[in-house]
């Protein structure tokens, strides 16, 4: 069939000429000839969107007499399985073959009148914004949706989610051809929307007349402290957390006013203004660091000092902050996040030590038993594979599990050692760690002092019981209540993880559950040795409470810790399980044995450190661990919650009208809730839900996997961090830096060595931990360890990114190399300070923006002078170019930890790896993980790559995003070719389209442009822009993939079922059933699946 069009003559969709063509030759020629042709064009685009227009269309299309054949079925039509595949839900309503000759003319004619003509875009926005619905929100008719609660007006999100739900499904029924995926899409925003209208209209999260009766509740508690602040001295008001400065704001601090800016060194001789404007994210023109979108970004532009740098003390800010471009501004502060992150240092060093001497044992039998051992069979041993008598890597591990817990003579000596070696120095360093902290009897102390004082009280009055937030104790309770505490205080301090043979417990949930009976009687054994006269329903007791204990204890909401009577004393917290009495002597050797707990120590120890450390660590800044600041008074902490919630109280009160008052109320809410949040993503609790050992939060994480098997390709996507090197301290040095590490004598001994300070860091461990990799895909947590099939899944996909796309390798080898280069920029800019030479503004910049100061900067550079390698050092070896701190050695401690922590951000930076406050909230709950799967490295690279860039506006960033598009540009050639298609033929717009995409660059507005793209069905977008439109609307599939990655292999498993169940399967079945294989999407692979998939067709 052929269309004439303007001076067009189209034999296919094909055959269509560029956009730029179109609009010279077709769309104005016809909008000035053919006036009518160019009415037709607005007004299908228009009633496309518009309700009313819809059902006037309908009600036309109606007398349309179409003749219908019984026997026909549009997907054995001929002339659709050539060119139509991708839209074959155009056609899912013909009845005949000449209602689908119409189509095929109609679609035709749609790709080029109405999909490429600005007319066409002009008339769906005028639609759209017509629609009843827009005017629902914009007009009158909003009052409707608007509740009022406590004096505040704001959109109900359910009345306007009905509305436009109504309203969507009107229009599906009214057009058949309608897109069902889009307006699912259309209804579950309806219902979203209001909450995005009511942050910018400053509402922050209050989105029902609940939320706001709850925050008046939780906020009156303000009214209790306005009768005696204002009569505060500014000793006390230091005292309580609240920086007295911010009474004069614009004042410098005196030695007496100093106040809590005293533990931020040069900065408490800074105004509190001052400070304020400090703590922001400088400026990257951009206007990004200036929205909500992050906890972080909202959290740097509050109005309390206090609740910004909160923030900072919490979470690792990848952006400069205003003060590091201040000449008087001091450093950004190392957060929690960073030190977690290096201390997982202990696990790689207590893992490798592990593998060590597995190679010993392996060498030791292979002598034994007169056994050629070489590299391929250790490699395969150390995968699992082992059938002649010798153990297995995995276990070799499970042996040394069971011999940290049992004195059986009957264990491998290299076992023995392992076992000696792990529990010195890993368990024992963080169970001393702990002690010091005070983790361990924090809230036990805290709860004795507080019933005592009860007691005291009822004594001094005369009282037999006392009422606690409106409940009646007796004396005789409060007295059990003391001496039941004092008991769990003497437990635990001979309890904790420094208690010989300790070894943490995970249970494995799913095997409880199937041997339910045995578990118990085991238990119930257990409990007899310790009381003759225990009942077995005792027994039953605890087996229900071990499977639904979870490795993380949730802490009480900011909420109902300051509303209580008594605030955190009467509603106790929760730690680390770990933390809590375990009171059973249960034979550990035994349960691992049978396989009721986790026996592989590399998983213990991984659980352990990802459940305790975040407390430990909290504790140590804090002083407990919430971050509530529950210890401030003491000294020596930083303001937590608690303080945070008393400067905002104190701004209430002096506000002087009921308005500012409300405004500071507001504020304050969402500034508490997101800093609470953030103390939960720190601790891995936030976006749990109430069971995260269900079956349906195990099966979204095993969902999680098994898409991340099926569709990451893995090292060929990973190819623009080459260019990122590059970026981080300009090509000329860099350059010098790569050429003096690869190709002169000794170099390879500097990338070894860089290797070690990395890993100091807790970087380039990924063969170990497989960090990065996992936060690309969103997998691998701590409940993993509870059940069997989420466990093996999770094993399996470890195996993927290590050995089949290569990722951990990749990742590895790369960051081994950004830690030679940063750590050699650092070491150059730290050496100029040291000796009074001129750096430039950005150099200092950075220095401050990783944790270095001017007297830090000195003090790193005598350690590295008196042990560091290359160029300035005691030990040069004829390195010109090349440093390496190897800080292992370094004997102040303090310089060490500043100069690891800086070094492991700037790593983080290069090598984009996305950190806790880099995303969204709503991205770390289940259902915003699933739809956002493989979503964070845009978020990350947003900020590390595009704002971070932009924040620098200088050359090496114009020429790393040079070299980021040539190599995204290099791996869309090498994908086309790995699909056969040649990349010769690809349009130039087209092709620049793609390595943008592919280089990250643009972060998550790549994300967004193929949003836009998809559901504007190639009109609107990056592609269209270049002259690289897609001729044909995206196919459903396409569509579904914007709900995630799971959401695309549910619509393939769909499609797969659909056709086998009508007993008829071409080749988009055969291409559907290979979407759901995992390693499929990996280059290497691809031919064998390509004849798999033509097998099967």
């Amino acid at each position: 069939m052929t269309i004439i069009k303007g001076n067009y003559r189209l034999e296919s969709i094909a055959d269509e000429p560029s956009k730029t063509e179109i609009k010279k030759e077709y769309f104005f020629k016809n909008l000035y000839n053919n006036p009518r042709e160019a009415y037709t064009i607005f007004t299908e685009s228009f009633n496309k969107e518009n309700v009313i227009g819809l059902a006037v269309s309908n009600y036309v299309e109606k007398t349309r007499q179409e003749v219908e054949d019984p026997n026909y079925l549009y997907l054995d039509d001929d002339r659709l399985n050539t060119g139509y595949s991708d839209f074959l839900s155009y056609f899912q309503n013909s009845k005949s073959y000449e209602e689908t000759t119409r189509l095929i003319k109609e679609l035709k004619v749609d790709r080029v009148r109405n999909v490429l003509s600005p007319l066409s875009v002009i008339g769906t926005i005028t639609g759209a914004i017509t629609d009843p619905s827009t005017l629902l929100l914009a007009g009158t008719g909003a009052k409707l949706l608007n509740v009022t609660a406590g004096g505040k007006t704001f959109m109900s999100p359910t009345r306007l989610g009905y509305a436009m739900s109504a309203e969507e499904m009107t229009k599906q029924l009214l057009d058949k051809k309608r897109d069902t995926n889009v307006g699912l899409a259309i209804m579950g925003t309806s219902f979203l929307l209001p909450g995005l209208i009511n942050k910018l209209n400053g509402i922050g999260g209050l989105q029902t007349a609940k939320d706001l009766a709850r925050y008046e509740k939780y906020t009156d508690s303000a009214n209790n402290l306005e009768k005696t602040n204002g009569r505060k001295s500014i000793d006390e008001l230091d005292a309580e957390g609240i920086d007295p400065r911010y009474l004069d704001p614009d004042e410098k601090p005196t030695t007496s006013s100093a106040g809590a800016a005293r533990t931020r060194g040069v900065e408490a001789q800074k105004s509190y203004n001052e400070e304020m404007l400090g703590e922001e994210i400088s400026k990257t023109l951009l206007g990004i660091e200036d929205s909500p979108l992050t906890s972080v970004f909202r959290g740097l532009q509050k109005s309390v000092l206090t609740a910004r740098q909160m923030v900072t003390d919490l979470l690792e800010i990848p952006l400069y902050q205003k003060k590091n471009f201040d000449l008087k501004g001091g450093a950004t502060t190392v957060s929690i996040e960073n030190e977690i992150n290096r201390g997982k240092a202990m696990i790689v060093a207590s893992m490798r030590s592990v593998e060590d001497m597995y190679d010993k044992y392996l060498s030791r039998m292979a002598k034994e038993m007169q056994k050629d051992i070489g590299k391929v069979s250790r490699t395969m041993r150390k995968m699992g594979v082992s059938k002649d008598g010798i153990m297995s890597f995995p276990e070799f591990r499970a042996a040394v599990s069971r011999s940290l817990v049992s004195r059986s003579s009957q264990i491998d000596d290299e076992v023995i050692q392992a076992a000696r070696m792990i529990r010195e120095d890993f368990f024992n360093t963080i169970g001393t760690r702990a002690d010091d902290s005070g983790l361990f009897l924090i809230m036990p102390f805290k709860q004795l002092d507080f019933w005592k004082g009860k007691l005291d009280l009822m004594k001094k009055q005369g009282l037999n019981s006392i009422k606690i937030e409106g409940k009646d104790f007796s004396t005789a309770f409060i007295k059990g209540k003391i001496e039941e505490i004092e008991s769990k205080i003497k437990y635990i301090s001979t309890n904790t993880g420094l208690r010989k043979n300790y070894l943490p417990r995970f249970y494995k949930k799913d095997i409880i559950k199937k041997r339910q009976t045995e578990f118990t009687k085991i238990i119930y054994r257990a409990l007899l040795k310790e009381n003759p006269n225990a009942k077995y329903a005792e027994a039953v007791d605890i087996v229900d409470g071990i499977l639904t204990q979870q490795p993380f204890y949730r802490i009480q909401k900011w909420q109902k810790i300051i509303a209580s009577e008594e605030g955190y004393i009467s509603t106790p917290l929760g730690i680390s399980d770990h933390v809590k009495a375990r009171r059973l002597n249960l034979n550990d050797d035994e349960l691992i044995a049978k396989g009721f707990i986790e026996g592989d120590v590399f998983g213990l120890m991984r659980g352990y450190y990802r459940s305790i450390m975040p407390d430990i660590v909290l504790t140590e800044k804090f002083g407990d661990p919430g971050g509530l600041g529950l210890n401030f008074a003491a000294g020596g902490f930083r303001p937590g919650l608690l303080q945070v919630y008393k400067n905002y109280q104190d701004k209430i009160f002096r506000a002087k009208t009921k308005t500012d008052k409300d405004a500071i109320r507001r504020e304050m809410v969402e500034a508490m809730d997101d800093l609470e949040s953030n103390v939960g993503l720190l601790r891995g609790t936030y976006g749990l839900s109430a069971d995260p050992s269900s079956a349906v939060s195990s099966g979204i994480r095993v969902a999680k996997n098994i898409t991340a098997m099926t569709y990451l390709s893995g090292i060929l996507a990973a190819v623009p961090d080459v260019a990122r090197v590059v970026m981080a301290d300009g090509i000329k040095r860099n350059f010098g830096r790569l050429y003096e590490a690869f190709f002169k004598d000794m170099g390879w001994r500097m990338i070894k060595l860089s290797r070690a300070d990395a890993q100091l860091t807790g970087e380039a461990t990924d063969m170990f931990l497989g960090t990065r990799a996992a936060l690309f895909a969103d997998t691998g947590d701590i409940f993993g360890l509870m059940n069997t099939l989420e466990r093996k899944s999770g094993q399996i996909t470890n195996f993927y990114f290590s050995y089949i796309n290569a990722m951990n390798i990749w990742n590895t080898g790369v960051k081994n190399i950004a830690s030679l280069v940063n750590g050699s920029k650092i070491l150059d800019y730290v050496e100029a300070i040291a000796k009074g030479k001129q750096i430039s503004t950005k150099a200092k910049a950075q220095l401050k923006n990783l944790f270095i100061d001017e007297e830090m900067a000195k003090k790193i550079y005598a350690q590295y002078t008196e042990f560091g390698l290359g160029k300035g050092a005691g030990e040069s070896a004829g390195y010109t170019q090349l440093r390496v701190a190897r800080a292992d050695n370094w004997t102040d401690k303090k310089a060490r930890d500043i100069y690891l922590s800086a070094l492991q951000k700037d790593i983080n930076i290069t090598i984009v790896t996305p950190g806790k406050g880099d995303v969204p909230l709503w991205m770390n709950t289940e259902i915003g993980g699933v739809l956002a799967q493989f979503k964070k490295f845009g978020m990350a690279a947003t900020q590390r790559v595009l704002m971070r860039g932009m924040q620098e506006r200088d050359g090496n960033f114009m020429i790393g995003v040079v070299a980021l598009i040539s190599m995204g540009g290099m791996v869309d050639a090498m994908r086309n070719r790995q699909f056969g298609r040649d990349y010769s033929k690809k349009k130039f717009g087209d092709k620049l389209a793609s390595a943008i995409d592919r280089s990250a660059v643009l972060g998550i507005f790549s994300d967004v442009n193929r949003m836009v793209e998809t559901l504007s069905n190639n009109r609107i977008g990056l592609a269209p822009a270049f002259g690289a439109g897609r001729p044909y609307s995206p196919t459903l599939k396409q569509k579904v993939g914007l709900f995630g990655p799971t959401a695309s292999y549910v619509a393939n498993l769909t499609d797969i079922m659909m056709d086998w169940g009508k007993g008829k399967h071409d080749y988009t079945t055969a291409r559907a059933i290979r979407k759901t294989l995992p390693f499929q999407n990996i280059w290497y692979l691809d031919s064998i699946f390509d004849k798999f998939e033509k097998g099967i067709r």
